[in-house]
């Protein structure tokens, strides 16, 4: 039998648990809106195939801008302004949806949220990964993940349960900045990390392996396109 203790693990950093919950409100605000924006472009006079317009270029934003922040945040010590700043983006422009009169409006709208995400989404990354030691990064990642995807869930429920008690989609959309400025203010309480646990012990390339996460996190979003797309056939 081997003597050789197990290694104890430690709970989750202050600054994962934050970026958790900060992903965990931003996305219950955005999927209080977006599956719901295929029926609110028809109703403008779009045709069902605008939303493929919307979709494709708010996504093309986004990847473009992942990787341009990517490299902006890897110049820079700190990586909270970005992430602040992506998410402080999205929390106000998502709503502005409620007010649009005209598809382009929507267009608009959806562009600005993508801006916002592709501005956050690999600083805050490197937050993450330069919180933990490279034996936690595994456990901190997919805690994210997990209150990510938490959200995606929750968001269509408060939509549903609100349209079920009469609300109109415009009324949806506006209540929706709430969450939104949860997630503000949850982000602001994030630490920025002295220095990176990885980058100290192995010289981890922190910004390539936030780089490598564009894929993943552009991936979900493209399933929930297709879904919504699905619904307006």
């Amino acid at each position: 039998m081997s003597d050789v203790p197990s290694p104890v693990k430690r709970r989750l950093p202050a600054t994962v648990l934050a970026l958790g919950f900060t992903s965990l409100l931003a996305d219950i605000a955005s999927e209080m809106i977006f599956p719901l924006l295929p029926v609110f472009i028809v109703s403008l006079g779009a045709a069902p195939t605008f939303l493929g317009l919307v979709e494709g270029l708010a996504d093309a934003t986004s990847s473009v801008l992942k990787l341009a922040s990517g490299h902006l945040a890897d110049r820079t010590s700190t990586k909270k302004p970005f992430v602040v700043f992506g998410y402080g983006v999205a929390a106000l422009a998502r709503p502005l949806v409620a007010l649009a009169t005209a598809p382009w409006q929507v267009l608009a709208v959806r562009v600005t949220d993508r801006i916002g995400k592709g501005i956050r989404t690999a600083p805050r990354d490197v937050l993450i990964a330069n919180s933990v030691t490279s034996a936690e990064s595994g456990r901190a990642f997919g805690f994210h993940r997990a209150m990510d995807h938490a959200g995606a869930v929750i968001g269509p429920i408060i939509a549903t349960v609100l349209l079920g008690f009469g609300w109109e989609l415009r009324s949806v959309f506006a209540v929706a900045l709430i969450p939104g400025i949860l997630s503000v203010l949850a982000v602001l309480t994030v630490r920025e990390p002295a220095a990176s646990h990885s980058e100290a012990s192995e010289g981890v390339d922190q910004g390539l392996a936030a780089n490598c996460l564009v894929f993943w996190n552009t991936t979900r979003s493209a399933e929930i396109r297709q879904l919504t797309c699905a619904r307006t056939r």
